[in-house]
């Protein structure tokens, strides 16, 4: 297994994680991330017009203090 190696890139520095990756840290399932991208609530680039979403580490590190700050 590679549980320790997270399939990732960079652009200006900056970790990008596929939804899978990012998933696998928020501890929920990418779809509910895609989700997030699509309704504004977390930052992402895409890759081409139809192409898989990449979400940098900030972003999802905000992402997570926005959505757990939610729960009651």
């Amino acid at each position: 297994m590679h549980g320790a190696l997270i399939p990732s890139e960079t652009v200006s520095g900056s970790r990008l994680l596929s939804t899978g990756a990012a998933a696998r840290i928020a501890g929920c399932h990418p779809t509910t991330l895609s989700r997030a991208i699509v309704r504004g609530e977390l930052s992402a680039v895409r890759l081409g017009e139809h192409g898989n979403y990449r979400i940098s580490t900030e972003a999802l590190a905000g992402w997570l203090r926005r959505t757990q700050s939610e729960q009651p």
